[in-house]
């Protein structure tokens, strides 16, 4: 666990200084805040457990899980469900090529059409004029790099799939409906950062990320200082106890393992 902390830190400095990590013969880039969108519609696959699929698609490597499922869609409805274009398409913005890297053939599948089974993915090097084959293994570590180096975390297998959408059920019961606007967040965080909005482009997602939480937090902590000197008291303590750092969520029943759910339900 210490190691891969340590890779993760490692792998998210080189993101906010903007430099690349190599893996593969590949060099992985933090994506900028020019393509926030694009990294947003394609994220969800990338940040998928996979113990939510179907039954059948568990016990796969993540990559041939995602392909087989776009396979099984064609065969049910005539149409792929996009998810593999959605994996070739945020390996794109990662390796720092155009929004068209997919449809140009930069980013392919090569797919054994007999077995109906994903081969490789394959990355063009124009530099080399060379490529670069991503099998389901390699995969899994190029998975976790460009998932770090956008401010994400990987997606914890082994919490409990009822408990988590209760939990979310609970946070989204009573809050507001939200219009949200990436050009109204951008400018909120440029604001508070003193600088223009189309510096804020130019920026990380990983950076602005940091930044957004950073707000966030100062203002969640400035809130309950603020009640705490007018005697409001919190069940379990004061839930933003510093403006540096987030309080270890360890009370919520969403984090216990599948195992440790089953144990409890005896």
């Amino acid at each position: 666990m210490e190691k891969a902390v340590n890779k993760q830190a490692m792998v998210q400095n080189l993101a906010f200084k903007g430099k690349s990590y190599e893996k593969y013969g590949l060099k992985f880039w933090g994506i900028t805040m020019e393509h926030y969108e694009d990294w947003n519609l394609c994220k969800n696959v990338w940040l998928s457990r996979q113990s939510t699929f179907p039954v059948s698609y568990i016990m796969m490597p993540f990559l041939d899980a995602v392909f087989a499922m776009d396979m099984d869609m064609i065969s049910i409805t005539g149409k792929p469900g996009g998810y593999l274009y959605q994996i070739m398409y945020g390996l794109g913005l990662a390796l720092g090529l155009n929004e068209n890297c997919v449809r140009d053939k930069y980013i392919f599948p090569d797919i054994d059409e007999e077995a109906r089974t994903l081969k490789s993915i394959c990355v063009y090097q124009e530099e080399y004029d060379s490529f670069v084959e991503i099998n389901a293994d390699m995969f899994n570590d190029i998975r976790e790099i460009i998932v770090w180096m956008q401010g994400e975390e990987m997606p914890d297998e082994s919490l409990n799939d009822d408990l988590l959408e209760a939990e979310r059920d609970l946070a989204e019961r009573d809050a507001p409906k939200l219009k949200a606007d990436l050009l109204d967040l951008e400018s909120s965080v440029a604001l508070a950062y003193h600088t223009r909005t189309l510096e804020i482009m130019k920026w990380t997602i990983i950076e602005f990320e940091y930044a957004r939480r950073a707000i966030d937090r100062d203002k969640k902590y400035l809130i309950c200082g603020i009640g705490s000197t007018n005697g409001c008291k919190w069940e379990k303590g004061n839930p933003n106890p510093s403006w540096c750092f987030d309080r270890e969520q360890t009370e919520s029943g969403a984090l216990i393992s599948q195992n440790q759910f089953g144990e409890s339900k005896k």
